[in-house]
This record gives C-alpha cells, sequence and structure tokens, in this order.
C-alpha cells in the first residue's frame, strides 16, 4: 500500500506478505521455521520518471505457528524503481 499526499515525490509504504526462507537461521537467530510473515512501514523519495532511495522497517516472525518465535526485526535501505 502507497499513501502520499497530491504532488508529493514521497510515499508512505506498508503492509505485510508472507515470507519463504531456505533454512530460518540469520547469524546465530534460529526463527524456528521456514515460513513466515512479514510485516513493513517505510517511505520513499520517488525521483527522475520512476526511481528513488528509500527506507523500510520489517519485522519477520512465525506468527506463533511454531514453539520458537524470536522474530527479526531489518532496516533496509532500498533502490526501488516503479512500473
Amino acid at each position: 500500500m502507497d499513501i502520499w499526499p497530491e504532488g508529493s515525490d514521497w510515499r508512505i509504504i506498508a503492509g505485510i506478505r508472507p515470507t519463504l526462507t531456505d533454512d530460518g537461521v540469520y547469524g546465530e537467530t534460529d526463527l524456528g521455521a521456514n515460513f513466515y510473515f512479514t510485516s513493513f512501514i517505510g517511505a520513499r523519495y520517488q525521483f527522475a520518471d520512476s526511481w528513488g532511495p528509500g527506507y523500510q522497517l520489517s519485522h519477520m516472525s512465525n506468527a506463533r505457528t511454531n514453539d520458537d518465535n524470536p522474530g527479526l526485526n531489518l532496516h533496509n535501505i532500498v533502490l526501488f524503481r516503479s512500473f
């Protein structure tokens, strides 16, 4: 979902999506499963025709579908292209 004021190049993004990984281990953290839900919120700035930088804060969790559910928070700096 994108939210923006009319005429602005700034965008607020938010959403939730399913996530599938190969082993569910990140560094020393075992997330306890291979299937997760990732929720996110962020902002981006669109310049040129359809390119821009952005920031996104994401949280990945197995939604308690497994006994272990430590979750993982991610800070992402992104370069996007809209089409």
